[in-house]
């Protein structure tokens, strides 16, 4: 697992995509529009909102896992955050990579109380073994 995730190069990635949009960039801008009649001009911020909200839901549907709750992009730093949290990510990396000048950021807004609620969750499934 630790191998295919060196493989995510952002970098290599934007290349990629510029190469790719490279014959229909009309603008500055880094995200463009891909269809007519608009293709070139600079994609607004409601579009790229829809391109991830439909890709978080095309990860989804390839994994066969049904969606928690209607993705909004607004939701996406605060899920991975979370995410790497319960995935015992020590928080000072997780404040370093959100470019988070301390924890209390996290603290204050994300999913601090879903890690005390797995914990416990283990220890009520331990408990109730015992009562069978």
């Amino acid at each position: 697992m630790e191998c295919s995730l060196h493989t995510l190069d952002i970098r290599q990635a934007l290349l990629f995509y510029l190469s790719r949009t490279a014959t229909i960039h009309t603008t500055k801008h880094l995200f463009v529009r891909t269809t007519d009649p608009h293709k070139g001009n600079a994609a607004s911020s409601q579009s790229i909102s829809k391109c991830l909200c439909n890709t978080i839901k095309l990860a989804y549907q390839s994994e066969n896992v049904p969606l928690p709750a209607s993705p909004r992009a607004h939701s996406t730093h605060g899920v991975a955050s979370s995410t790497a949290f319960l995935q015992g990510i020590p928080i000072q990396d997780i404040c370093k990579a959100a470019t988070w000048s301390s924890s209390s950021t996290f603290a204050s807004h994300y999913k601090l109380h879903t890690r005390a609620q797995a914990d416990a969750a283990f220890g009520r499934a331990v408990l109730a073994s015992e009562l069978l």
